[in-house]
């Protein structure tokens, strides 16, 4: 498949299903065996219905959410995007930390996502975001890096 239409269909998730929030389209942009890595899970959501429950909750935590794409390159069966995902904080699931008093609960959050295209559908999708930057934003205390006990007179 041309990398033209790749990137089409990849611009078009960004658009209709996460900025539109148009979930119903999951299943004739994604593939039925779809495996969606995140950095702070231990392996793939694998699967479309779950896909679309994290989009669905995602989407009550953050209602307005938009991402912006501001690159977008493909080759092969891959296209990779750099952007920024943005959104107002409405409550859970962290409802379990405090947000500091007087923080504005709106997110900026850079990120890169590196997509797998087979067969005209998304089969494979690899995101990489500073979860911990959201935590900071919403003025949720967090120490990082960790003290690293292998690194003489490490201290954060």
């Amino acid at each position: 498949m041309p990398t033209e239409e790749n990137k089409a269909i990849v611009r078009r998730y960004v658009q209709e299903v996460v900025n539109e929030g148009k979930i119903e389209l999951v299943d004739s942009l994604f593939s039925t065996d779809l495996a969606f890595h995140l950095p702070h899970l231990h392996g793939p959501l694998r699967g479309r219905e779950i896909f679309k429950q994290l989009i669905g909750q995602t989407r009550i935590v953050f209602p307005d959410m938009r991402m912006d794409i501001e690159d977008i390159v493909a080759e092969a069966d891959k296209v990779f995007t750099r952007g920024t995902f943005r959104g107002s904080y409405h409550g859970a699931p962290l409802s379990a930390w405090k947000i500091a008093d007087g923080v504005v609960p709106i997110v900026l959050i850079p990120g890169m996502t590196l997509f797998r295209i087979e067969r005209r559908k998304i089969g494979e999708v690899w995101v990489e975001e500073n979860f911990l930057e959201v935590l900071r934003q919403l003025g949720i205390s967090v120490t990082f890096p960790p003290e690293l006990p292998c690194i003489k007179g490490w201290n954060n």
